[in-house]
């Protein structure tokens, strides 16, 4: 399905992973829908099993957005309502069938490109730039391997290629980009009169009985998650790792056989000049455009002048056709040879590649290097020491499990022999918690029969090669209903503010009727709903709701006596209005207008195109739902 597409784009811009950070720190990624420890699924795509463990950490993150979002109004329990859980299944659905869609039709990630990536998110900088030993750290910190997270960028990168091919395709012509500005044009008069809901309250009474009625009814809304708390006892490899001594000469010798590994290799930054070769341009054409253009450069005129305004690359024209730097195996094959060729400065002759004629100016080179010795010297010195410590590192894992099987209540005779710390957690729910709490095979241990209901300690579970965790659960809170003392204010306000939404809306109704029969203005109980007007206004007009916006141009308009219309607004007000006059359309826009405009339109074409092209994928996929796994 992604071929066809693949094969017309001129650059694919990868997306900004928007919540990355969050994502890795919290220990979930696509990988976590086939390896994820729980034999629990939630759904079933082609024979893959998405898994609970899957879903509770992509909840989780979902949580943690709502916290940093909401702040003190964040409520526990938000995310349990059944409806947001199966919409969350869909999107690890809909992941899945992208991902693989996009491997199978020859989706890839450079090597460079990761690495280029990764070396420019913040977190992983120090104070000279990226920082190899912070990077090892916080992955190290948080349950992760470098390739597990690596594997989960490069999905996420390829998502975005994915979607950049499809929303980045969409055209607009000059035909539509008219019709629609003379609708945005458009200009109205208005007349309405607005009941505020909030003047309706003093009518609405909430009755002991009204609130216990309404709290049975939504019981499912009150819920308290089952949560455990934990301590546990964590052997590290570090701590085996900081025993083990090195001289320098030996760190220079390891250096020195391993070069390669900190060899940096040859990057360059290039602008280029593309005419296409597609079913409207033939490759004569094309070769003709192109040699026209490379002989103004060559007379003088400026390359970015002539890619800005001549390429039909748009991904990279606005910007003179830069590039950016970038390295071997990202560009097109015929591309990459001429690119890697020219002198800084020199501009190519005509180069024929999968997508057309290209002219490529070189205007920057980064040679190939080597990472000093005193650069890395620290890492290696690390890598050195884990190696050496590992055999006393899962000596000591295995006797640890020894322990905890022998003496299953308690951890305190294995935190005496190791000389370790009992650590404990705060209370979490199933989609995880803070810290080691968020690690999904430390959430399968604690809430495992053997652990959770059977008291004992939990298998030893390693982390990454580098980290032994046993623990036990020393609280345990089922799942319950809040009680209704505890939430009876919130419904209150809740079945206040129902009754005055249904006696602003019926005084609203009747109203209404009056004015189309005729009949003079009622007494009203909002005593101070007056008649408003508002002339020639426009579909974005500020100071109006874009509800009744919408609702006022989507109304015919009668040249005699106008129609009164009535609409419920979205925050429980309840607006009467008439549309007493239609302006001819005036298309006063500016190229920059109609620019975005048409950007706007692009996007939102593009959007629409990839909700068909997923929703084609579910209609070829084999999908089953397991909600059941989700109470």
């Amino acid at each position: 399905m992604l071929f066809e597409i693949r094969q017309k784009l001129q650059k694919v811009a990868a997306m900004a992973i928007i919540g990355l950070l969050v994502l890795a720190f919290a220990s979930w990624g696509i990988t976590d829908y086939v390896s994820g420890l729980s034999q629990t699924n939630v759904a079933k795509v082609d024979g893959t099993n998405i898994t609970l463990q899957a879903f509770s950490r992509a909840q989780q993150i979902q949580e943690q957005r709502y916290r940093n979002t909401l702040g003190e109004n964040y409520q526990p329990g938000l995310l349990d309502d059944p409806v947001l859980k199966m919409a969350l299944v869909q999107q690890l659905i809909d992941d899945h069938l992208q991902i693989s869609d996009a491997q199978e039709s020859g989706y890839r990630v450079s090597n460079e490109e990761l690495s280029k990536r990764i070396t420019a998110l913040e977190v992983f900088q120090g104070s000279d730039g990226f920082d190899r030993n912070l990077y090892k750290n916080l992955l190290r910190q948080q349950g992760l391997s470098i390739s597990q997270f690596e594997q989960d960028l490069a999905e996420s990168i390829i998502a975005g290629q994915v979607r950049s091919a499809i929303t980045n395709g969409p055209i607009i012509t000059d035909q539509e980009l008219e019709q629609l500005l003379k609708l945005q044009g458009e200009q109205r008069d208005l007349k309405f009169l607005l009941l505020n809901r909030e003047n309706y309250l003093s009518q609405a009474q909430a009755t002991d009985e009204q609130i216990e009625a309404y709290y049975r009814e939504h019981l499912d809304r009150f819920q308290k998650p089952e949560q455990v708390r934990i301590e546990w006892l964590e052997l590290v490899l570090d701590d085996y790792a900081e025993q083990v001594e090195i001289e320098d000469s030996t760190l220079r010798k390891l250096y020195e056989n391993q070069q390669e590994e900190y060899r940096k290799p040859e990057r360059r930054r290039a602008s280029h000049l593309l005419v296409t070769v597609d079913e409207q341009q033939d490759e004569a054409a094309a070769l003709a455009k192109i040699t026209s253009l490379k002989a103004e450069i060559d007379a003088g005129k400026p390359f970015a002048e002539v890619a800005r305004n001549h390429s039909e690359d748009p991904g990279s024209s606005k910007n003179g056709g830069d590039l950016g730097l970038f390295g071997r195996d990202v560009m097109d094959p015929a591309f990459e040879k001429v690119a890697f060729s020219l002198a800084t400065g020199e501009v190519s002759e005509p180069v024929r590649s999968a997508f057309g004629y290209h002219l490529i100016l070189v205007t920057e080179v980064e040679t190939e290097q080597v990472v000093p010795f005193a650069e890395v010297k620290d890492e290696i010195s690390l890598r050195y020491r884990r190696e050496q410590a590992q055999a006393d590192f899962f000596s000591a894992t295995e006797e640890l499990q020894n322990i905890v099987y022998e003496v299953p209540d308690s951890l305190q005779e294995a935190a005496d022999h190791f000389n370790l710390k009992i650590q404990e957690s705060q209370l979490f729910a199933r989609f995880g918690g803070p810290g080691i709490t968020g690690i999904s095979a430390i959430i399968e241990q604690a809430f495992s029969d053997e652990v959770l209901h059977e008291g004992l300690n939990s298998s030893v579970v390693t982390l990454n090669d580098s980290r032994a965790v046993a623990l036990r659960v020393i609280e345990h809170q089922p799942q319950a209903s809040r009680p209704l003392a505890e939430v009876a204010d919130s419904i209150r306000d809740i079945v206040l503010e129902q009754q005055a939404s249904e006696l602003v809306q019926a005084e609203g109704k009747k109203l209404l009727v009056s004015l189309n029969h005729g009949e003079e203005l009622p007494e009203l109980a909002d005593a101070s709903a007056t008649w408003q007007t508002r002339e020639g206004i426009t579909r974005r007009q500020p100071g109006l709701p874009p509800q009744l916006l919408a609702d006022v141009f989507r109304q015919p308009v009668s040249e005699g006596q106008p129609d009164y219309h009535g609409l419920s607004l979205e925050n429980g007000d309840y607006v009467v209005y008439a549309v007493t006059k239609l302006h001819e359309e005036v298309v006063t826009a500016t190229d920059d207008d109609r620019n975005r405009l048409r950007e706007e339109l692009q996007r939102l074409r593009g959007d629409i195109s990839y909700i068909g092209y997923l929703k084609g994928l579910r209609d070829n996929a084999d999908i089953k739902l397991y909600p059941e796994n989700l109470e």
